[in-house]
């Protein structure tokens, strides 16, 4: 059993990364989950200390804000299970062992309940503690709530394994549609942004008091209140844990053991019936080629490797739709927080600050989606093999490499100021400067990470350091400037022109000496072992 769980906690978690990488990428998972849940607990305490002279509405509030985590906790769950229950390359490695299906299915079970409930605890706890805070609860109560993600598992894990083998189905249906995968992912992160930016949007009330009480009216309480009786599981468990309503108990246990036996037995019937069949092939489509250039067929090959390639939807592709919208929702945010109320009253001594932090923001969301796409020489995977052999030269091949990412986060970046311009969250003179030092800093990341690419050993760790510290230490220098030169009450031109300055000095170096040293550069690649 043991063995069986270390083996589907490398399926799960494991990769081709080296130590190192999956340290920094730990560290940084960790970092960013103590920011959520700093975020979540600040939230959730400013809005329920408004909501006290509203009769029922802290119940109803507590209720749908451990709802809406119940329902992320249901995809993340959906998610582990599909990776867990139906993974080709794990049936394929224990079809010919001697494992029980029993077993297997049992330490799958267990593994996904520890995962389940160190996240839910991660995720709920912060709740538990903030209502026991403002409620004055006893020290009992703080013992109830590491129970709450036991509950919610058995609800929660059914949903999900009820939903997990259409989830396969559907995944394998799009495996070999590219274009309706971009569409999905183009609706889903819409969708995602435009819920990003209604919290966002709260979160910035909340630190600003502007705007809160709009939301936070008797009408949308009232609507609350009546709506709480409709959000199971969480309402029963508020019920139960947090007023000991044993009444409570009864409509929880009814709804979890049969959202956990309806999930239960339709992953032994779709496990079953996977492992027993033929795997099912998937009609292709035939695609027809015309005769065209090789440079134009490099080209056409890059464009196909970044929009149709299913890992690069959501981290790549995708994002280049969302980019103007996010950074509208961010600046117009940080404008809000920056202008208004007690942030505004510390910042005095620093004129002009929030523009600068505009500014940073947009130049961090140009780093993150542009360098999503610059995996050059790695997107093609044993197809890089090919490109010391066929009839092209160095320069037509680097081109073709470079050009189609340059071009797509360009074209993203310029809809993005346009859509930040037309919605005047940005003066002229800020718009211009992230314009030209934007364009700078996205040449001077392209050539880097396509240098780092080209410099990679065979069997060797990859190493990403200057492109990391470029695509995310430039920014930061660049607002520590400017928040400098802004305390010495240095006019807002020249602030910006040392801006520009900064990272030009880091960007046309780094361009120059790699178009000029491209064909040696091109000659010490390795490319096969």
């Amino acid at each position: 059993m043991l063995n069986l769980m270390a083996k589907d906690i490398k399926l799960l978690f494991g990769g081709k990364s080296s130590p190192k990488q999956t340290a920094i990428r730990a560290l940084g998972g960790f970092f960013g989950l103590v920011l959520l849940l700093m975020i979540e607990t600040y939230v959730y305490r400013e809005i329920l200390s408004k909501l006290s002279v509203y009769p029922n509405a802290p119940r109803a509030f507590t209720t749908l804000f451990l709802f809406i985590l119940s329902i992320l906790m249901m995809l993340f769950c959906l998610f582990q299970s599909e990776k867990l229950f139906y993974d080709e390359q794990d049936k394929a490695d224990t079809s010919s062992l001697p494992i029980s299906p029993t077993k297997r299915i049992a330490s799958k079970l267990i593994l996904l309940f520890a995962i389940q409930y160190v996240v839910g605890l991660a995720l709920e706890y912060p709740i538990f503690l903030s209502f026991g805070m403002l409620a004055r609860k006893m020290i009992f109560f703080y013992f109830l709530g590491l129970l709450y993600p036991f509950f919610a598992f058995f609800f929660e894990a059914g949903i999900a394994m009820a939903l997990s083998y259409p989830y396969h189905l559907l995944r394998c249906f799009l495996k070999d549609r590219p274009l309706i995968q971009f569409v999905l992912a183009a609706l889903v992160l819409g969708l995602l942004s435009f819920a990003y930016g209604w919290v966002l949007n709260v979160f910035t009330s909340l630190l600003s008091g502007v705007g809160i009480n709009a939301i936070l009216t008797d009408a949308n309480l009232s609507r609350l209140v009546s709506a709480r009786a409709y959000l199971v599981v969480s309402c029963y468990l508020v019920d139960m844990l947090y007023y000991a309503s044993r009444s409570a108990f009864l409509f929880y246990a009814l709804f979890a053991a049969l959202s956990f036996l309806l999930g239960f037995f339709a992953l032994l019937l779709s496990s079953s019936k996977v492992s027993s069949s033929p795997q099912r092939k998937w009609k292709k489509k035939e695609l027809s080629y015309r005769p065209h250039s090789l440079f134009y067929a490099l080209l056409k090959k890059e464009f196909l490797l970044l929009f149709r390639d299913g890992d690069n939807l959501f981290s790549y592709s995708g994002l280049l739709l969302v980019q103007p919208y996010l950074c509208y929702a961010v600046v117009s945010s940080l404008n809000a927080v920056f202008s208004n109320g007690n942030v505004a009253y510390y910042f005095v001594s620093f004129p002009g600050l929030a523009t600068y932090i505009d500014c940073f923001a947009i130049l961090c969301f140009l780093s993150c989606v542009s360098g999503a796409g610059m995996n050059y020489f790695s997107r093609e995977k044993q197809g890089v093999r090919l490109v010391k052999t066929i009839p092209v030269s160095e320069k037509e091949q680097l081109l073709a490499k470079w050009l189609p990412g340059f071009a797509c986060s360009l074209l993203s970046y310029l809809a993005t100021l346009i859509f930040i311009g037309a919605s005047k969250v940005l003066r002229a003179t800020p718009l211009l400067f992230v314009a030209f030092s934007g364009l700078l800093f996205l040449l001077g990341e392209s050539f880097l990470c396509l240098r780092e690419e080209m410099g990679k050993k065979i069997g060797g760790a990859e190493s990403h350091l200057l492109s990391g510290l470029y695509s995310y230490g430039l920014p930061i220098a660049c607002l520590g400037l400017a928040v400098l030169l802004s305390f010495l009450r240095v006019p807002s031109s020249w602030i910006y022109a040392s801006q520009f300055l900064l990272i030009a000095l880091a960007a046309l170096p780094e361009s120059l000496s790699f178009l000029f040293r491209s064909s040696k550069i091109w000659m010490k690649m390795e490319v096969a072992s």
